[in-house]
């Protein structure tokens, strides 16, 4: 029997509570390799070489090291899907954006069944400007998408930023009610309530969440979008 992906399951059934549950890059939600995607076997010199190119860009602290140590690695491995995935990754954070897609490509090429491959090439294709291959992409990975909340929240993403408002607030809250109350997927969904102008909506929201302590005052203040919600007279209290 063919199996029903957990998307659309999941967008069919979740409750949505009324009012509830800008940046120009995607959220970083890199998460780790589905089962089944089977781990390329790298002698231990590479296994080094990945692992500290992925401890140097969850850091920050050098894009261009960890880029130089993937580099070597898929030389050897050409093969390796979570090398690939990373290295595009890294080009991305380093504005090298066509050989980010090359590598984007490469993963979804290798392995066609792995949705985390399909968002970054989504991702990949917004930031080149190529919205008709990403919104292809776009829906490769919702096909796949399981039970991880991440993935909705990236698809929430990548929705709005191709104008899909309606759908951008559904994945915005799938993701919310698969992690509620991760400050994360409030942020998403506020992000959402503005872009569609319905400022009412994300204070109702955050002053919900400020009040069950599931985030802080901050996620207001630092953030560009949400900022002007600082006047809203439900969040009065807290500024």
């Amino acid at each position: 029997m063919r199996r029903i992906p957990f998307a659309l399951f999941a967008l069919s059934t979740v409750v949505l509570v009324p009012g509830l549950t800008a940046r120009g890059q995607a959220p970083a939600m890199e998460a780790p390799a589905r089962s089944f995607v089977v781990p390329i076997q790298r002698p231990p010199e590479l296994k080094q070489e990945y692992f500290r190119a992925e401890r140097a860009w969850h850091a920050g602290s050098s894009l261009i090291e960890a880029k130089a140590r993937l580099d070597r690695v898929l030389l050897r491995l050409p093969d390796d899907h979570e090398a690939l995935r990373l290295r595009a990754r890294v080009s991305l954070d380093l504005g090298r954006v066509a050989d980010a897609l090359l590598d984007a490509r490469r993963a979804v090429t290798l392995i066609e069944t792995d949705p985390d491959a399909w968002l970054l090439l989504a991702e990949t294709c917004l930031r080149g400007g190529d919205r008709k291959s990403a919104l292809e992409a776009m829906e490769q990975a919702a096909a796949r998408v399981d039970e991880r909340p991440d993935d909705h929240l990236r698809l929430s993403w990548i929705a709005q930023e191709l104008g899909f408002l309606d759908r951008a607030e559904t994945h915005a809250r799938v993701g919310l009610a698969m992690d509620a109350p991760r400050p994360t997927a409030l942020r998403r969904l506020a992000h959402v309530f503005m872009a569609q102008n319905r400022p009412d909506d994300a204070a109702r929201l955050l002053a919900r969440a400020l009040d069950e302590g599931s985030c802080r005052i901050d996620l207001v203040t630092t953030d560009p979008v949400l900022a002007p919600l600082g006047a809203h007279p439900l969040l009065a209290r807290w500024f």
